[in-house]
């Protein structure tokens, strides 16, 4: 029997910071843009549930809504190690995720250190029939000095957050290097079984390159988040014979359930009932 290990992306966390009510927000810029003839150059809410009002709003002032619940999204900054647990959106993506595995699916459940990590893998570990999670230092979130840093300076350098670190920053073969140890580890202590491991793009990314025999570098790094390594997905790596052979990789991305659909650009609103988002499966030697 082929062994498996499956790679899960935990997703953002948030803060817990109070919202600005909606409907205020909107009075507002109402006041502003035709009772003060200010300019408008920006509209956006913390709070999902008015995602609809917010963009007809955002439209009518000429202006592009910002719909988050994650205050780094408004601030444009890089999380990293920053811990926070899931947002509601979050938890759906991890309660989304749970539902791909069943009881007694895996023979272990692994993950990082940080909240939203955890989190993700409570909600898996309740599908899989309350199976143990263990944290392991291996699948932690890489350590680059952008983390907190604002995003346009990882836009400016092409996401080359690696290339010269030194500790206790990690390059580009030092990720690569900790997370083979981890399915090295799993496939000795768990052969010809199915393991899940909850943790972080980076790792699942230059992962990915490493099974397909690409270079493990930040550029060919970088384009791995225009069709994989998304949050809410599944990368499988799949072993049989020899572990230092290179496995065969499946990708998914998993469906996401929520009441509105105005919260998801990426989204299919159907009425509230159910919203798939794209879903992809990969497979390659």
């Amino acid at each position: 029997m082929a062994a498996r290990v499956a790679f899960v992306g935990a997703g953002p966390g948030d803060p817990g910071l109070m919202t600005v009510r909606c409907r205020e927000l909107l009075a507002a810029a109402d006041i502003a843009s035709k009772e003060l003839a200010f300019t408008v150059c920006g509209l956006g809410t913390y709070s999902r549930e008015f995602a609809r009002e917010v963009r007809e709003k955002a439209a009518s002032l000429g202006v592009e809504a910002l719909i988050t619940d994650d205050y780094l999204d408004v601030e444009q900054r890089v999380q990293g190690h920053i811990d926070r647990p899931l947002n509601a959106k979050g938890m759906a993506q991890a309660d989304a995720l749970a539902r791909r595995f069943l009881r007694g699916q895996a023979a272990a459940l692994y993950c990082s250190d940080l909240l939203r990590a955890r989190q993700t893998a409570a909600a898996i570990a309740g599908s899989l029939g309350g199976q143990r999670v263990h944290v392991s230092a291996l699948l932690n979130e890489v350590r680059v000095p952008l983390e907190g840093r604002p995003l346009q300076e990882g836009i400016d350098a092409n996401w080359d957050t690696y290339t010269g670190n030194q500790p206790p920053f990690e390059t580009a073969a030092v990720v690569l290097a900790r997370v083979l140890r981890f399915v090295l580890l799993c496939l000795r202590r768990h052969p010809g079984q199915t393991v899940v491991a909850v943790t972080h793009g980076d790792p699942i990314a230059f992962l990915m390159l490493w099974a397909w025999a690409q270079p493990i570098a930040p550029e060919p790094k970088a384009l791995m988040y225009v069709d994989y390594v998304a949050v809410a997905s599944i990368a499988t790596f799949e072993f049989s014979g020899e572990p230092t052979g290179l496995p065969v990789v499946r990708y998914t991305r998993c469906l996401l359930y929520t009441s509105d659909a105005a919260d998801d650009l990426l989204c299919v609103d159907l009425g509230g009932r159910r919203i798939i988002k794209k879903k992809k499966q990969i497979t390659t030697n």
